[in-house]
């Protein structure tokens, strides 16, 4: 059987895909991952990575945090010449743009049938945040878009049933299309593997990339109340700083850091 995988980065793709990725080739699936065409050194060694779990690779071009609407259109004719050329039986994406577009180009391209093209929602995002005028016009396209790419899917998966509840409040899913409700990504319980619990002081440990929609600044801000009672608490963050819409400057967390906290 032929499937294919598409997302926003193929370093999230061999982040938290590695696991049923490896299940699929192993099955005899042929597998085709469809990442974005960044150049950066970063994404193109996370490509190589990606390459070494017996899959084939197709490049699309992706602004995965922009706006224009003529970029999104090129991104959506790649996707649909990608899909026609190689047929898939199984479609699966995963991630805003990915999900809309990429429904959108498999029922251009009319391939693979409706009943196996399968979507998941990781998250919301910056455009759901809905704090400002712009959010609030954000969510209302954003809204349509998913409503548009989810009558072209057979089902729906969501990570989060706080997310559901309100996808559904919003009418965005519509009738007859099938929505189910997973535990998450997953965990390699071989990789991340437990060990017993240091000694000294408690540490609280922050994982996510720096954007202000994964409280990062409500963090901050716990550590610099903690401290004040317990001095001697640790607090540390794991994560890549991130640009645009949403993000929390390096400069900002470098300041934390510089206070001590």
């Amino acid at each position: 059987m032929k499937i294919l995988i598409t997302g926003n980065q193929a370093r999230a793709m061999s982040n938290f895909w590695t696991v049923l990725i490896r299940r699929m080739v192993r099955l005899g699936h042929d597998l085709l991952c469809v990442v974005p065409a960044d150049a950066s050194p970063e994404e193109t060694a996370w490509r190589e990575k990606l390459s070494t779990l017996g899959v084939r690779l197709a490049l699309y071009p992706l602004d995965r945090k922009g706006l224009n609407p003529f970029a999104d259109i090129r991104a959506l004719c790649s996707l649909r010449s990608i899909i026609a050329g190689e047929q898939p039986d199984v479609f699966f994406a995963y991630t805003i743009k990915p999900v809309i577009y990429g429904s959108l180009a498999a029922a251009l391209a009319g391939a693979p049938p409706k009943a196996r093209r399968f979507v998941m929602i990781t998250g919301l995002g910056y455009t759901f945040e809905a704090d400002s005028g712009l959010k609030r016009l954000l969510m209302r396209v954003t809204a349509r878009l998913y409503r548009t790419a989810f009558a072209r899917s057979g089902t729906v998966f969501f990570q989060n049933g706080d997310d559901r509840a309100l996808f559904e409040r919003l009418s965005i899913v519509p009738p007859g299309v099938a929505v189910r409700l997973t535990r998450g990504t997953g965990v390699d319980l071989e990789y991340f593997s437990a060990r017993p619990r240091a000694e000294g002081p408690p540490l609280f440990l922050f994982v996510g990339r720096l954007l202000e929609a994964k409280g990062l600044r409500d963090f901050m801000t716990a550590a610099a109340l903690v401290r004040r009672r317990r001095p001697e608490a640790r607090f540390a963050i794991l994560g890549p700083e991130e640009k645009g819409p949403g993000a929390v400057p390096l400069a900002e967390v470098l300041a934390c850091q510089d206070k001590g906290l």
